[in-house]
């Protein structure tokens, strides 16, 4: 009989200390990164796992899209949707031809073919990222990659919190002792950035996209830039511009004499009649 109430105080003891141990544990990370960053605790396939772990949660994707003008702007609804913001934008043509193609004397044709493209960089609140790229991917006209990372941090943040601890510790002890406590100060100060900084990291994913689209092409009628020697005639188109001139002189001769056959033929009549009468004068 006492052996069995023995076992059952173990038992009870002991299952009293698992919870403890559980409830130190999570106690303690949330005094390292606070409530928000146990809530964030989710790895690269976006389901939450144990709380007193830590992940930093980012993404790459580059696709090709039928227009990266206007993915460009679903990309910016979406983000605004889900309570994000973008951080970064790179709005690019690159030429990857060009031809220029004579017409006529003094223009040409000019062909470029140019591929455009867009580089964003975002930032989604970790619980929403997982929704973000779902909407993100239905603009997706040819996927090169897609990459999602989930990086541990809880060794780093609470090495962070006790090196802040360490040197808060130091730093009063050496106040006492009337000495300098700066670069205790400046330990403590790089630690709390760095925890201010993953517990940021924690709270908002980020997520890097390049967009671009199939090549393109443009054409334009320019003025012809080449030297005007290249359109000085030779000595036989000379020769042969002037004939074409000469031709056109008589030509012109012609017409003239036509449009004053009026004045001609009164001048005829009266050089006939003059002649006629001095004739009969004679006489």
């Amino acid at each position: 009989m006492s052996r069995t109430v023995y076992l059952l105080v173990l038992c009870i003891v002991l299952f009293s200390c698992g919870q403890n141990n559980k409830e130190y544990k999570k106690n303690a990370a949330e005094k390292i990164v606070g409530k928000d960053a146990v809530n964030y605790s989710i790895d690269a396939s976006g389901k939450k796992r144990d709380s007193t772990r830590m992940f930093v949660r980012t993404a790459e994707m580059k696709f090709r899209v039928k227009d990266v003008f206007d993915a460009s702007k679903q990309i910016e609804g979406i983000v605004t949707k889900e309570n994000g913001f973008i951080i970064y934008t790179n709005l690019t043509s690159d030429i990857d031809n060009t031809n220029l193609t004579s017409i006529s004397r003094d223009s040409s044709l000019e062909t470029i073919e140019y591929k455009l493209s867009n580089s964003i960089t975002i930032r989604i609140p970790n619980a929403r990222l997982d929704t973000a790229l779902t909407e993100i991917s239905k603009l997706v006209d040819f996927l090169d990659y897609q990459i999602i990372r989930a990086d541990d941090v809880s060794l780093q943040l609470l090495s962070n919190n006790l090196s802040a601890k360490r040197s808060e510790h130091q730093g009063k002890t050496r106040s006492q002792n009337r000495n300098s406590p700066s670069e205790l100060q400046s330990d403590e100060d790089v630690s709390k950035l760095s925890n201010l900084y993953l517990n940021d990291q924690l709270k908002y994913s980020t997520i890097q996209i390049t967009i671009s689209q199939r090549t393109s092409s443009k054409s334009a009628t320019i003025a012809n830039n080449r030297a005007i020697d290249a359109y000085t005639p030779g000595l036989g188109s000379k020769i042969l511009e002037s004939f074409k001139s000469g031709w056109e002189l008589v030509e012109a001769l012609f017409l003239l004499i036509i449009r004053l056959w009026a004045i001609i033929l009164i001048s005829v009549l009266a050089f006939i009649l003059y002649k006629k009468y001095k004739r009969n004068n004679l006489k």
